[in-house]
């Protein structure tokens, strides 16, 4: 991890959180966002996107980092790929997100390559609340960011989803 001043929190293997070096003291009264996504660069570009942002950027690169990003800090919304490193792909960590307590009511977007009709209305059956397809607009990706993270959450329930 670099040293770069952000507004990010990332997580690595062992677990270990870092802080923003610009900490303001309303940080933990701020909207979070937790990046899953398994490929470096686009992980990297996802942060980059969102960390300008006045939210709380967290980060993980497989499922396992995931759920427990998730259930530590549950999150107002989760940007996931299908894809993910190991056995467990984002679908599955959809699951098991809806179903626990703690982290059913966050958002979930799936952001992935897998475009079709049938692998949307998977991620919709696994409980995502949104589905975009890669490759994206970073601006397009920021507004609709901004879009679920300040529409209350019925209203954004009440939409067509495909």
């Amino acid at each position: 991890m670099n040293a770069k001043t952000s507004t990010s929190l990332q997580v690595t293997d062992s677990i270990i959180f870092k802080m923003a070096s610009r900490w303001q003291p309303q940080v933990w009264s701020r909207k979070s966002v937790l990046i899953v996504e398994g490929q470096p660069e686009v992980r990297e570009l996802l942060s980059l996107t969102l960390e300008t942002s006045p939210y709380t950027v967290l980060v993980a690169e497989n499922a396992q980092q995931a759920l427990a990003l998730a259930r530590t800090h549950q999150p107002d919304l989760i940007v996931m790929d299908v894809v993910l490193p190991g056995s467990v792909d984002g679908l599955q960590v959809c699951r098991q997100l809806k179903r626990d307590i703690l982290t059913r009511d966050g958002y979930i977007l799936i952001l992935s390559a897998r475009g079709q009709f049938s692998d949307k209305e998977k991620g919709y059956e696994a409980g995502a609340d949104d589905y975009m397809v890669k490759p994206f607009s970073p601006m397009l990706l920021q507004r609709r960011v901004r879009e679920i993270l300040n529409t209350p959450r019925r209203a954004l329930r009440d939409r067509p989803v495909f």
